[in-house]
């Protein structure tokens, strides 16, 4: 055999392919190819990128419509938002609790997406740490000011809700706990996992209220009341966040894996109905309820 060759399968011997690329952003390439790879990537990235539009244009709202009524000494518009009954002037320490909880609540829809943009990730990794211990403190401040308010008012649909809120502000601060203990341990594999969960979770309010827009413009409101006790409401206060927390899963499970055709529909399904979701809520409640401030 001649010395080239000898050489040449010693280098085949010694080569070690590059180290797969460590999928956080979503849509990261799959590791093979497949006839959907490229279809499957597109669609996730749209459906993540008009979540990520929504959840920013949520915070503006929060900030200025709730913000504005409290910086204006308006207080009472707040029971004008999305759901009544927030602000009442004989608990001042319930409506502290939700002031907390809208203050953390708009920061969070503005922090969330920067922790996915790839440039902060790979380029500015301390930044990236800050603003991930930003974002879980700022989930605990809008759990507990949620809770506290549950526990010293209510809400307005009663046990049921009150429930699914409790149910709620407990899963965000589990949530935020884990991120912490995994990150701690360098465990940073897990840590990635329980971070995109808490995301996914605190996007859920986003949800809550996409949820009501396309159902009232589909049915017309079946199952709502004005005291958000009704069937639906019931469906909606124990488990609207639950979409996405099961695309959350999904992603985590099968990310680095080739996508295929039931994946790729399901993506774009989503970033259609985020995107009608949004658009509703946008002209049908928060213009109208930011032009009382303005």
């Amino acid at each position: 055999m001649p010395a080239s060759r000898t050489l040449d399968l010693r280098g085949a011997r010694n080569f070690s392919p590059p180290a797969p690329r460590r999928s956080w952003e979503i849509g990261a390439a799959p590791a093979a190819s497949t006839r959907w790879g490229l279809s499957f990537n597109a669609g996730l990235r749209a459906a993540f990128a008009v979540l990520c539009a929504g959840l920013i244009l949520f915070g503006v709202y929060i900030a200025v419509f709730y913000g504005g009524a409290a910086l204006s000494g308006r207080w009472a518009l707040w029971n004008a938002g999305s759901l009544p009954g927030l602000y009442d002037p004989n608990m001042p320490l319930a409506t502290l609790g939700m002031g907390a909880h809208l203050f953390a609540g708009a920061v969070l829809m503005a922090l969330g997406p920067l922790q996915f943009v790839p440039a902060i990730r790979q380029r500015r990794p301390a930044l990236h740490r800050a603003i991930g211990r930003i974002y879980i403190a700022f989930a605990m401040l809008a759990a507990i000011g949620g809770l506290l308010f549950v526990f010293l008012k209510g809400t307005v649909g009663g046990l049921i809700m009150d429930v699914g809120a409790t149910l709620y502000g407990a899963l965000v601060i589990a949530f935020g706990f884990a991120t912490i203990a995994f990150a701690i341990r360098n465990d940073f594999a897990r840590h990635e996992c329980w971070a995109m969960r808490l995301f996914a979770l605190v996007s859920g309010a986003l949800l809550y209220r996409i949820e009501y827009a396309l159902w009232g413009a589909l049915t017309s409101g079946a199952g709502h009341t004005a005291s958000y006790d009704g069937w639906f409401d019931n469906v909606v206060n124990l488990g609207f966040y639950a979409p996405a927390l099961v695309a959350a899963e999904a992603y985590i499970r099968t990310r680095g894996k080739p996508g295929s055709c039931g994946i790729q529909v399901a993506s774009w399904l989503a970033t259609a109905i985020i995107a009608a979701g949004v658009l509703l809520v946008i002209a049908k409640s928060w213009l109208p309820r930011i032009g009382l401030i303005l």
